[in-house]
């Protein structure tokens, strides 16, 4: 019994950055934060934490299992230089960076799985769109990447 502590959160982030490490595109201009201003850099990945809960499917009686979601965003490029060619870019991106959490399906520790069809609520997915930095407009994709983590949480000592 444990909890998802200090190094099993350094294991699973670790293994988070390795995955856009391995990839030609992201492995130079990927950042571990929300950024507040665009990348400088394009295309780009940033990567950081989003939503922990808990999921009962999985839990047991004294540990507590739950998803632990990492959040990120390609940036592709300015808004206003977007073209055909733009599309057909963040296709491949995404499809690239998807396909690569899905071959590091269990990414080793704690972490049972990463979510690929939302067998445990959300599914991975990569949802693209514009994002505004002070006025400025930015075509990118909202990249969610959910991960079964057994267990996060004991419940009962």
């Amino acid at each position: 019994m444990g909890n998802f502590d200090g190094a099993a959160v350094l294991a699973l982030m670790q293994a988070v950055r390795t995955i856009p490490a391995k990839m030609g595109t992201f492995r130079s201009s990927t950042i571990f934060h929300e950024p507040r201003v665009v990348p400088t850099a394009l295309p780009s990945l940033a990567l950081w934490l989003g939503p922990v809960e808990p999921v009962g499917a999985v839990s047991g009686l004294s540990e507590v299992s739950g998803r632990v979601t990492v959040q990120g965003r390609i940036y592709a490029c300015d808004a206003t230089k977007v073209s055909d060619k733009t599309e057909e870019q963040l296709l491949a991106w995404q499809s690239a960076l998807l396909g690569a959490f899905a071959g590091a399906f269990t990414l080793g520790g704690e972490a049972m799985f990463v979510d690929l069809l939302g067998a445990y609520g959300s599914k991975i997915s990569a949802v693209p769109g514009y994002a505004d930095y002070d006025g400025a407009f930015y075509r990118v994709s909202e990249v969610s990447v959910p991960i079964i983590i057994d267990p996060l949480w004991t419940e009962a000592p």
